[in-house]
């Protein structure tokens, strides 16, 4: 495990954990057995790239490699009752963060179509 799967996973499940170090495993838990409100209505957009944007992005490339670490996290933390996460489609694979060119809005977007979170998985 990285520092920054910890650090990702902490941001997600901060609020849910209530241990004074919790251990990932921990933390795995308390966000799967909150995942109603910690992963699954969740707007795409604001869960994605504000667990990106928590971070300080370089560029375009290193905003996709921490949300391509994020991706691996939520899956983690879903799958650690031991169910196995399967995607309604092929877009959470092709999820990708773009330089904004427009005027108004922050730094990155998101290529994204779906409105929350649970409407990439069945769970």
């Amino acid at each position: 495990m990285t520092k920054l799967k910890y650090q990702i996973l902490s941001h997600i499940a901060s609020g849910y954990c209530y241990s004074d170090n919790p251990t990932y495993e921990q933390m795995l838990e308390a966000v799967y057995e909150n995942s109603y409100k910690t992963i699954e209505k969740v707007p795409v957009n604001v869960f994605l790239l504000g667990n990106v944007e928590s971070f300080v992005l370089k560029d375009v490339e290193h905003a996709n490699k921490v949300l391509d670490v994020v991706k691996q996290v939520v899956i983690e933390a879903l799958e650690v009752s031991g169910i196995e996460v399967t995607f309604t489609d092929e877009e959470w694979f092709k999820l990708q963060i773009t330089e904004n060119t427009t005027r108004w809005g922050g730094k990155y977007l998101l290529n994204n179509s779906k409105g929350y979170m649970y409407e990439f998985f069945e769970l």
